[in-house]
């Protein structure tokens, strides 16, 4: 074999051999995503149908429709019971991925239901593997700048949210630490009443 042929040889096997290991291209980076989601909340917000006496509930079906394609409640929950995840029947983390994005609807959507007109500006995303970090900044007209960041992590549907960080202050580490100090002085039982006294006061 000559050298000529013997470089496009091991030339065509590196290129067929990064072909078979590389990850596939993205159709569009997770900070994309997350603005058409945000896009479409803030149109929702600015939509006539949608505001006025007797339109909350309606308004806030339509904003968690496009935050549950987005969020995903199954690894929140996971992640905000912590430790007393892995204890759970497959049962219970069902009930408790189920109650716990109530639980978040009102943290979350309330905050979003507070928009009056703010620009929301993009920083540069942070990714580190299947995972990233979409900042934004809520821009108030005062000209204030409002922190609030979205953990996101890769899966077959596209790029989903696991955490919010809202001026500084995670969703998740914060319920975790609720949670892991209720439970550790209350059988997880009495916990999930408790939660489902809470959910149905909001």
């Amino acid at each position: 074999m000559t050298c000529l042929k013997k470089f496009f040889f091991v030339f065509s096997v590196v290129v067929m051999a990064y072909l078979a290991f590389a990850p596939p291209a993205r159709s569009q980076d997770a900070t994309a995503e997350m603005k058409g989601s945000i896009n479409a909340v803030i149109d929702i917000l600015n939509n006539p149908a949608f505001q006025g006496p007797g339109k909350g509930k309606e308004r806030r079906d339509a904003i968690m429709r496009i935050v549950r394609e987005r969020f995903d409640f199954r690894e929140m929950s996971k992640l905000a019971l912590g430790r007393y995840w892995t204890a759970r029947t497959e049962a219970e983390k069902k009930e408790f991925s189920e109650l716990f994005p109530k639980v978040l609807e009102g943290a979350y959507v309330d905050k979003v239901e507070k928009y009056n007109g703010e620009t929301v500006a993009y920083e540069p995303e942070i990714s580190f593997g299947d995972k990233a970090l979409i900042r934004t900044r809520i821009i108030t007209k005062q000209g204030n700048r409002v922190p609030v960041d979205y953990r996101v992590m890769k899966e077959a549907k596209g790029w989903m949210v696991y955490d919010v960080v809202i001026e500084g202050v995670s969703l998740i580490n914060n319920y975790r630490s609720q949670f892991n100090d209720i439970l550790s002085r209350e059988p997880y039982p009495e916990f999930i009443k408790m939660l489902s006294e809470k959910v149905k006061g909001l």
